[in-house]
């Protein structure tokens, strides 16, 4: 095997030694052999020799690793984590790993001489990292989940802003959809059973997403709302981001600014006093779906994952309901929206989501879905007979030209 470890208990090291090809199941499998060792525990200093590597992983198999190292976080623990290597590309993927896992304590160091010369070639190698994620894959995922994502948009406003359900049962039917779908989808591609094994922790981040922005949308206009909302996400993001260890390059924040002063051009005109007890609601549900947003960026298996949150919301959604009994009504036409909702632009969209959060740095995921107002703004054109304005096309335009620069100005992506 490529990949072979040994554990000195009187030192607490471990040592990993690898060489040649590797591939990403010899990676996982050695990673496994090492936290099922008697002699592995919490803390160990760790130190990677990868100076006869032939291979690297790509930043999806990278970024698989980091959702095996924090899904294991507590045996793991917090540790000192050196790599010994020759070649430079190796060094910039074990950076690009210490920045995405934070269990690990200190930045990954190197003893080869090849160091200088790493330092003059990170930027090219991190360029190379960045095309990675755009792969069609990632597009046509990123695409799906945010046209899933203003469909949803579009949907919850026709039902509530009409008033043809309540938000509290409006927000339990649609995670009851979205969990009945996601569970049948699941049942005829893996084993279910697995889907009751995760945590509460994800599945309480989309209650307080859910249920906040149903009942906001109640007091707050469409664009009052998304405002609040999409920059709740973005914020969220964007600190997370550099906390983590990505530093956007000058284009990229410049087309921040640009994407971000598209959307505030967009909804601007609808602007009122908003309430405060709906605004704070909405700021709520945006710091929750951003912080869903960066939980999924190193899932494994996004079917099973996101199954397992709509699983866990829907019973704290169903206390809500009981408790706003009195309130409660509903016409057909809103329980369909709202099963539309849950099983389709919800549940089918967060999958998509979750497959190109993968691919996807913070930055360029809290970016991207500055889309979603866009696209709901054509979606009420469309669908709900809204009128076409002047403002909503240079509004578009400038959103999107942010997001291009965003995506194209990839050349300090951490």
């Amino acid at each position: 095997m490529p990949i072979h470890h040994q554990i000195d208990s009187t030192r607490g090291m471990l040592l990993i030694v690898i060489e040649g090809d590797t591939t990403q199941a010899e990676r996982v499998a050695a990673m496994q052999a090492w936290l099922s060792d008697p002699a592995f525990r919490p803390g160990l200093v760790t130190l990677c020799d990868a100076s006869a590597a032939t291979t690297v992983p790509t930043l999806a198999e990278l970024e698989e690793i980091v959702g095996l190292v924090r899904q294991h976080a507590r045996a793991i623990g917090r540790k000192k984590f050196a790599v010994i290597t020759t070649r430079p590309v190796t060094f910039g993927v074990a950076r690009q790993f210490g920045a995405l896992a934070p269990v690990l304590c200190s930045p990954c160091r190197s003893s080869s001489s090849a160091t200088q010369r790493w330092r003059g070639s990170l930027t090219g190698e991190r360029d190379e990292l960045a095309r990675m994620k755009l792969d069609s894959r990632t597009i046509v995922c990123t695409s799906a989940a945010l046209a899933a994502f203003a469909g949803n948009s579009v949907l919850s406003r026709l039902a509530l802003g009409r008033a043809m359900i309540d938000a509290a049962s409006f927000s339990t039917l649609r995670l009851a959809a979205g969990a009945a779908m996601l569970l049948a989808v699941l049942a005829f591609t893996q084993s279910g059973s697995s889907v009751f094994r995760g945590s509460w922790t994800s599945g309480l981040v989309m209650f307080l997403y859910s249920i906040p922005f149903s009942f906001a949308y109640t007091s707050l206009t469409a664009g009052t709302g998304a405002l609040i909302l999409f920059g709740a996400v973005q914020l969220t993001m964007m600190v997370a981001a550099l906390r983590t260890g990505e530093r956007p390059h000058w284009s990229q924040w410049i087309g921040l600014v640009l994407a971000s002063s598209g959307l505030v051009y967009l909804v601007v005109p609808g602007l009122k006093a908003p309430p405060l007890t709906g605004s704070a609601l909405m700021a709520i549900a945006g710091i929750a779906w951003g912080v869903y947003s960066l939980r999924g960026r190193g899932a494994a298996n996004p079917l099973q994952l996101t199954t397992n949150n709509f699983v866990r919301a829907l019973p704290l959604s169903m206390f809500v309901s009981l408790a706003a009994w009195n309130r409660m009504h509903a016409s057909s036409s809103g329980v369909v929206i709202a099963l539309a909702c849950g099983a389709i632009t919800s549940g089918l969209g967060y999958v998509l989501w979750y497959i190109a959060l993968r691919h996807l740095t913070a930055t360029r995921a809290a970016v991207l879905q500055l889309m979603v107002p866009v696209l709901a703004g054509v979606g009420g054109v469309v669908f709900l007979g809204e009128t076409v304005s002047a403002r909503l096309v240079v509004s578009g335009a400038t959103v999107l030209g942010g997001i291009a620069l965003t995506l194209s100005g990839g050349r300090r992506f951490g």
